[in-house]
C-alpha cells in the first residue's frame, strides 16, 4: 500500500463538535497522487441532492452493527438520498440542512439490514454520477444507529463547504485531468 506524507490539515472554520456542523477537514499532500480526484460538488449542483437519487457510500467501516469487526475489503453500497424533511423529521434537532445531507434505506426489521455507513465509515464518501462522472456530495458524519428502522444515516453536505474546499489546494503541486 503507498503512502503519501500530510503537509497540512485544515478543518473547517464553522466545526462545531456540540452539533457536529461543517463536520471536515482537507489533508493537503506533500506530493500529488497519480490520480485525478473526485470532484466535490458545488454550492450551485442541488440537483445531486434530489431526494431518491442513487448514492454510493464507502468505507472501512463494519458491515453489520451486531457483530464488530471490520472487513479486510473497502466497502460501496448503493444508497438512495432522503429529502431533508424526511431526514429532520426521523433525525430531529440534530439534523441540519444547511450542512448535512441523509442518505440510506431504512430496514424493515433488524434481521433485514439495509445498506448504510455505520462505525468505521466516517470521513468516507457519498458519491452521486453527473453523467459519467463521480460527484463527492457527502461525507460519511453521524448516525444513531447502523442500518436503522428509524433513523437515517447523516452526511456533511459538500456543496456546504465548496467556498472551504476551493479556498485550500489539498496538493502541493496541480493535479491534471487525465
Amino acid at each position: 500500500m503507498k503512502r503519501y506524507e500530510l503537509s497540512g490539515i485544515f478543518v473547517h472554520p464553522k466545526w462545531n463538535p456540540e452539533t457536529l456542523e461543517y463536520d471536515a477537514a482537507l489533508l493537503k499532500l506533500k506530493t500529488s497522487l497519480p490520480y485525478t480526484p473526485i470532484r466535490p460538488a458545488s454550492a450551485l449542483e442541488t440537483a445531486l441532492y434530489a431526494a431518491q437519487s442513487t448514492a454510493t457510500v464507502i468505507g472501512w467501516g463494519m458491515t453489520n452493527p451486531y457483530y464488530q469487526i471490520l472487513p479486510d475489503i473497502l466497502q460501496e453500497g448503493d444508497v438512495p438520498i432522503v429529502s431533508d424533511e424526511d431526514c429532520a423529521a426521523r433525525n430531529g434537532r440534530w439534523f441540519i440542512k444547511e450542512s448535512m445531507v441523509c442518505a440510506d434505506a431504512l430496514t424493515t426489521n433488524y434481521d433485514d439490514l439495509a445498506t448504510s455507513s455505520c462505525y468505521g465509515d466516517s470521513g468516507g464518501p457519498l458519491l452521486v454520477h453527473s453523467g459519467a462522472e463521480p460527484v463527492q456530495v457527502g461525507i460519511v458524519s453521524w448516525g444513531f444507529e447502523c442500518s436503522s428502522t428509524n433513523t437515517h444515516g447523516v452526511y456533511s453536505r459538500v456543496s456546504a463547504m465548496s467556498d472551504f474546499i476551493n479556498s485550500r489546494p489539498v496538493a502541493s503541486h496541480h493535479l491534471s485531468r487525465s
